[in-house]
This record gives structure tokens, C-alpha cells and sequence, in this order.
């Protein structure tokens, strides 16, 4: 869900088995979490943001060369 509060769900297609990384940026362009998952063909998991504070975040999914990233409203 976006807003999210405690944490919020990732699936993502994977068919190549690739390592993926999730890196969330706060307002500054920060770093502020990283979360790596193992390779496998379909990756579903929940991602804690408990200790993250209210605000707008990025959230980059790194999957092999594939890069994409969203916006995260932590509430």
C-alpha cells in the first residue's frame, strides 16, 4: 500500500534468477535502507520500513541491469 506504515509488499518476475537489490533514498537523496534478496524466478516478500519516519521516499528496484524507481509516502 502507498501511503505504507510498517512496511510495504515487493513482487517482482525474475525468470533469469538474477540478484536484486532494493535501496529506498529519503528527500535528500540519501540512502537510508537496503534490502538485498536472493536469486530466485519470483521474488515476494515484505520490505520493513518500520524505523523509517513520516515523509516522502524513492524506492529503487535494482533487478540484474534493470533499474526502475518509485515513490514511497511513509506515513
Amino acid at each position: 500500500p502507498n501511503p505504507a506504515k510498517e512496511n510495504f509488499n515487493i513482487e517482482l518476475s525474475n525468470p533469469n534468477n538474477e540478484s536484486c537489490l532494493i535501496e529506498i533514498y529519503n528527500a535528500m537523496g540519501q540512502s537510508v535502507q537496503k534490502n538485498n534478496f536472493n536469486s530466485k524466478s519470483i521474488i515476494k516478500d515484505k520490505v520493513d520500513i518500520s524505523s523509517l519516519p513520516n515523509g516522502i521516499y524513492s524506492v529503487k528496484t535494482q533487478l540484474g541491469e534493470k533499474i526502475s524507481v518509485r515513490k514511497l509516502v511513509v506515513e
